[in-house]
């Protein structure tokens, strides 16, 4: 490497690392944005990881991320992450993408709160725990969801309690 590369090297590659996160947060330079997923796999800083993290904006690295990192505070980020591009949008790639998802939280909280439908159905049919059932069933809006929850749901004593939480505004549900 000449010294004048040395020189002219981008700050984000920088020794130091508050001057790469710095970089990171205000630069927005192609080649730094397709060097995100690498930052956040190979930087020895995990705040450097973490920055870079939340610079990337295409779900499926951020799957890819979530799957394959071999730290757990980067992949709870990268399901976090993810949770929110399920809340905030409604878009026909989100159900591909939900298929490939396994972590058990994400699954929950994308079942409670996913902006699309059939991301919520893919998700409804994946649980199996009767008390979180419930809680959904209680929560969702959805008909056609409502009864999805109530098939799936199969232990008496769910059925019972949940006879006795819903209220004359839920009796389609009661029913």
């Amino acid at each position: 490497m000449s010294i004048l590369n040395w020189f002219n090297k981008p700050k984000w590659q920088n020794p130091n690392e508050q001057v790469r996160i710095t970089a990171i947060q205000n630069s927005n330079d192609h080649e730094l944005v397709n060097a995100l997923p690498e930052i956040v796999n190979n930087d020895v800083s995990l705040k450097v990881q973490k920055t870079a993290l939340s610079k990337i904006e295409d779900p499926q690295l951020v799957l890819t991320i979530s799957q394959q990192h071999p730290n757990k505070t980067i992949k709870q980020l990268a399901n976090k992450k993810l949770i929110n591009w399920f809340k905030a949008k409604n878009q026909d790639s989100q159900l591909e993408l939900f298929k490939h998802i396994s972590d058990a939280t994400t699954i929950k909280t994308v079942a409670q709160q996913a902006q699309n439908p059939a991301v919520r159905e893919h998700a409804i049919k994946q649980i199996t725990q009767q008390g979180l059932l419930g809680e959904l069933l209680l929560s969702e809006t959805d008909q056609v969801l409502q009864q999805l929850i109530i098939e799936k749901i199969n232990q008496p004593a769910t059925l019972a309690r949940l006879m006795k939480q819903t209220g004359k505004n839920q009796s389609s549900v009661k029913q």
